[in-house]
C-alpha cells in the first residue's frame, strides 16, 4: 500500500482507491507515519534535525504562528510546537552517532560547552517542485527578508543566564521605543493645541 499518495494494489480492480493522508503540522496532502505521528517528510526531517542537535527555536511573535505548505517562510518554534502536538515522540528519534556528520553550529556550541542551541525564528517554506511562484519575489523584497533572517537567524551561543540579560535588553530597547513615542505623540496634541489656541484668539 502507498500511505503516502492514498491507495494500494490488490483487491478485485487491481487498485483500490483510498482517502489521501494529510500531515497534521502543515496540511500537505502526502504523509505517513513519521515518529508517532502522521506527517510529510519535510516536517519530519525538520523534527528530526531539531531533535538529534538539540537546538531550541525562539518565536517572534507569541508562540500562535500559522504553519501551513502556501506560506513564504514559517515560524520554526511554532512548527516544532505543532509537531508535539499532533504527537511526534522525542524518544524515536535516534542520536547521531557521527558527529562529523553535524553542522557546524552544532559542533562549535558543544566545543564550547553549550549543550542546548537556541536559533532564531524563521525558516524557509517547501522548496519542492512546482512551488516556485510560492518562494519567488523581488529584490527589495528579498533584501528585506534576508536582513531579517540574518538577525533573527543568529545562532546565540550562550548559557541561560547570558540569555535572559539578552532579553531583559530587549524589553528595555521596546520600552524605550515606546515612550519615545508616547513624547512624539504628547508635543504634536500640544502644538495642535497652541495652534487651535492661537486661531481662537
Amino acid at each position: 500500500m502507498d500511505e503516502e499518495w492514498g491507495y494500494k494494489i490488490g483487491g478485485r480492480d487491481g487498485v483500490e482507491w483510498i482517502a489521501p493522508k494529510i500531515c497534521l503540522v502543515c496540511g500537505i496532502t502526502k504523509a505517513s507515519t513519521h515518529f508517532g505521528a502522521v506527517v510529510c517528510m519535510a516536517c519530519a526531517s525538520f523534527f528530526r534535525r531539531t531533535v538529534s542537535f538539540n537546538i531550541r527555536f525562539l518565536c517572534r511573535y507569541s508562540n500562535q504562528c500559522r504553519i501551513a505548505q502556501d506560506l513564504r517562510f514559517i515560524c520554526r518554534s511554532c512548527r516544532f510546537d505543532k509537531c508535539e502536538a499532533v504527537g511526534m515522540q522525542r524518544h524515536m528519534v535516534q542520536a547521531k552517532r557521527n558527529d562529523n556528520k553535524l553542522p557546524k553550529y552544532v559542533l562549535e556550541s558543544r566545543k564550547e560547552g553549550v549543550r542546548e542551541v537556541v536559533r532564531g525564528y524563521i525558516t524557509s517554506a517547501y522548496n519542492t517542485p512546482g512551488r516556485n511562484s510560492i518562494l519567488e519575489s523581488s529584490p527589495e523584497e528579498t533584501s528585506s527578508e534576508v536582513g531579517e533572517l540574518e538577525r533573527f537567524s543568529t545562532i546565540l551561543n550562550v548559557k541561560h543566564e547570558e540569555l535572559m540579560l539578552y532579553y531583559v535588553k530587549e524589553i528595555k530597547n521596546a520600552m524605550a521605543s515606546r515612550e519615545a513615542a508616547e513624547v512624539d505623540l504628547s508635543e504634536t496634541k500640544s502644538k495642535g493645541q497652541t495652534q487651535l489656541n492661537s486661531a481662537l484668539s
